[in-house]
């Protein structure tokens, strides 16, 4: 399993919506992925569908910050990858 986007080269804001693109070249397909920012759970997604969520200020640190996903398949093997990128701190944005 790996993180397409966000790439650590992307820069973003409090508020903005960050869709995460998986790739998954396993012997079976994947059947759930758990997400974490920051190690913090923030969803799921069924199988290899895109998966969004908005920076929200309680959930952020100026600097860089992390996606995990854990990503398991139809016979219940798991994996899992994580990238960094930069959000910019609130007063930044302003």
């Amino acid at each position: 399993i790996s993180i397409i986007e966000p790439t650590s080269q992307k820069i973003f804001r409090v508020g903005d919506t960050i869709k995460v693109i998986i790739k998954s070249s396993g012997k079976f397909p994947l059947s759930r992925v758990d997400f974490f920012f920051n190690n913090n759970f923030i969803g799921s997604s069924a199988n290899q569908s895109d998966f969004s969520f908005v920076i929200g200020e309680g959930s952020v640190v100026g600097g860089v910050n992390e996606i995990r996903a854990v990503g398991y398949d139809s016979v219940f093997n798991s994996a899992q990858t994580a990238t960094s990128f930069f959000v910019s701190s609130i007063n930044e944005s302003q």
